[in-house]
C-alpha cells in the first residue's frame, strides 16, 4: 500500500500504482463509484496514471464481482470533469457510472 491518503492505493513490485474502489450494490443497485470529496487537476491526473482501476462490488458483506479497468475507458469523463474544474474549481465527489465497470475485464468471480 502507498503511505497516506496523498497517492494511489497500491503499488505492485515493479512500481505499477492502482486505484482501488469498492461499492455496495444493496445500498443502491445504480449509484456507481465514488471518486474524491474535491476533485481537483492533480487528483484527476492521478486518476489517469495509474496503471488499472479495480472495483469490488458488494452486495451487504459478500463479494459479488470485482473489475480491472484500465484508466483509459474512464477518460470521457475525466475530460467532462476537467473542464468543469476549469470552470467551477474542485468537484463534490462526482460518480463513475456503473456501465463503465462492465468495460473493464472482471477478474472475480473468474470468467
Amino acid at each position: 500500500m502507498s503511505p497516506g491518503r496523498e497517492g494511489n492505493d497500491a503499488v505492485d513490485d515493479e512500481g505499477n500504482e492502482y486505484e482501488l474502489k469498492t461499492m455496495n450494490r444493496s445500498l443502491r443497485k445504480n449509484a456507481g463509484i465514488t471518486t474524491h470529496h474535491h476533485l481537483n487537476k492533480d487528483i484527476l491526473n492521478k486518476y489517469r496514471s495509474v496503471k488499472a482501476w479495480f472495483v469490488a462490488i458488494y452486495e451487504g458483506v459478500e463479494l459479488k464481482e470485482i473489475y480491472k479497468i484500465p484508466p483509459q475507458e474512464f477518460e470521457p469523463l475525466f475530460q467532462q470533469w476537467g473542464q468543469k474544474i476549469e470552470v467551477v474549481g474542485p468537484l463534490n465527489n462526482p460518480k463513475i457510472p456503473m456501465r463503465y465497470m462492465r468495460k473493464g475485464e472482471r477478474v472475480y468471480p473468474p470468467p
